[in-house]
């Protein structure tokens, strides 16, 4: 030990009393590192801890509780008037109803290659730091 190692500690005890005693923040904080440093007291009863926890039954889930029909819109009929006499027109939705279902599978998998990336945090830009 060195000569003047001993005024050092007494140095430090006396920092922290005017620190605990500056103010009301500072001394609830002294107090909960006094508190945290103390050994806990051993428990007299055991079941103090127990929780009564109530069982709840948990309801079915409905497998069929939303339907989507794999069916395409039918056909858009509207009218045009030209001069006077009107003209029955039909917008056929079915070949870009077709079109799509094509495409599902590939929307599908993007979709799920989409989710497997941001599951593993996988940035499509690379940023440059």
């Amino acid at each position: 030990m060195k000569v003047g190692d001993e005024g050092d500690e007494d140095d430090q005890e006396d920092d922290e009393s005017k620190f605990c005693d500056s103010n009301s923040f500072f001394k609830k904080i002294c107090n909960w590192i006094d508190w945290t440093k103390k050994e806990p007291k051993p428990k007299t009863n055991p079941k103090e801890d127990e929780v009564d926890v109530e069982e709840i039954e948990i309801p079915k889930i409905d497998k069929n509780r939303i339907r989507y029909n794999k069916s395409c819109p039918s056909d858009i009929n509207f009218s045009v008037s030209v001069m006077g006499s009107s003209v029955p027109l039909s917008l056929s939705l079915s070949p870009a109803c077709k079109f799509l279902q094509m495409l599902r599978p590939v929307i599908i998998g993007v979709g799920g290659l989409s989710a497997v990336f941001i599951l593993m945090g996988i940035n499509r830009r690379r940023e440059d730091d």
